[in-house]
């Protein structure tokens, strides 16, 4: 079954509310938009989302990673991490919280939904869905 809940978290509220309108658009339901960690983590654990889109850098002091971390410890949610900076380093610690996909803002539609496609795959290896 193709993942059609998600959580955006970013901190740029302009690029939130553009992301969150273009994926509704698509069919998906986004069950909620925040910039920090700890909101993150508290709308992650009500709502269960199928994945979240998350950015590297939040406000708050927690970073996309540590959160993701968080996250990936309570569950195999997968996580598509985006950024504005195409730092290698960034992109080690991302993929260390498979399954993951990591992108360089500015972040279109179909870069998601493709990513969302690999993420499935890597979900369930058997084929299944």
């Amino acid at each position: 079954m193709p993942f059609r809940t998600l959580l955006v978290v970013e901190d740029e509220i302009l690029i939130a509310m553009s992301l969150r309108a273009k994926l509704e658009a698509a069919g998906f339901a986004v069950l909620g938009c925040c910039g920090r960690g700890d909101m993150a983590l508290k709308l992650f654990r009500e709502e269960a989302p199928d994945f979240v889109i998350m950015d590297i850098n939040l406000l708050g002091g927690m970073s996309g990673i540590e959160c993701g971390r968080i996250m990936r410890a309570e569950g195999a949610t997968p996580i598509l991490f985006t950024t504005g900076y195409d730092d290698e380093t960034l992109r080690e610690q991302a993929k260390l919280l498979a399954p993951s996909v990591f992108l360089t803002k500015p972040v279109e539609l179909a870069d998601i939904t493709s990513s969302l496609e690999l993420l499935e795959a890597r979900s369930d290896p058997s084929g299944n869905r």
